[in-house]
């Protein structure tokens, strides 16, 4: 495995595919193929966080809104309020700190279908 520890987040934005990641054209041809799906979708904000471990110093979880402490509590609003997680999509956002650190904010949002139907 790679080691992140010298890595900014300006390396991978510069070139995603040297971290394993899509360029911005690429998702947008086919996001589907980057996306992924109700437990897989919990765990991809876990897993960006065990990637960049050194630079991200906490994960804070938003379901509609509701802070959630962990992601298993995040699971359990999204189930509860709309039947699955595959109702939800992730949008995280960077929140910066000092000493090159910054806590992520990933909030989970209801997809427009879902609300609808």
């Amino acid at each position: 495995m790679r080691d992140l520890k010298d890595v900014s987040f300006d390396d991978v934005i510069d070139d995603p595919k040297r971290f394993g990641m899509p360029s911005f054209d690429e998702f947008c041809k086919n996001p589907d193929k980057y996306r992924k799906r109700d437990d897989d979708l919990l765990a991809s904000a876990d897993d960006g966080a065990q990637t960049f471990r050194k630079l991200v110093r906490k994960n804070i979880y938003f379901v509609d809104g509701y802070r959630c402490n962990t992601i298993e509590e995040a699971e359990r609003v999204m189930k509860g309020e709309a039947g699955a997680c595959d109702k939800y999509e992730m949008r995280p956002q960077i929140i910066p700190l000092s000493g090159g650190q910054c806590d992520v904010a990933v909030i989970y949002e209801r997809k427009k279908d879902a609300i609808l139907g």
